[in-house]
């Protein structure tokens, strides 16, 4: 599990700096990571590929890109879905100590 995340300190998408990797598990990892361009820490998820194969593929980045549009206190924001390579990641409000 996890062959497909990529190092800490490797930049994805020419912004987003790995600082840490905080988790992982079947879907993804979950890196903190800079966004270069804004000066601001941001969750970073890196997907599983095996969720994006075949038939998953669109389904999967339809939820993805539909979820951009949630904004709910409640709710953990999604910044962005990105496609680099072979990998699909997705940045995030960063929450803290949670």
């Amino acid at each position: 599990m996890g062959k497909f995340l990529p190092e800490v300190g490797v930049v994805l998408g020419r912004r987003y700096q790995l600082c840490e990797l905080l988790g992982r598990g079947p879907s993804g990892g979950v890196y903190r990571a800079v966004d270069e361009a804004l000066d601001t820490m941001v969750a970073l998820k890196v997907y599983n590929p095996a969720l994006f194969e075949g038939e998953l593929r669109e389904a999967n980045l339809f939820r993805l890109n539909r979820a951009l549009g949630f904004h709910h206190p409640n709710i953990v924001r999604l910044f962005d879905v990105h496609e680099e390579n072979e990998s699909i990641f997705s940045t995030s409000t960063l929450v803290e100590n949670a």
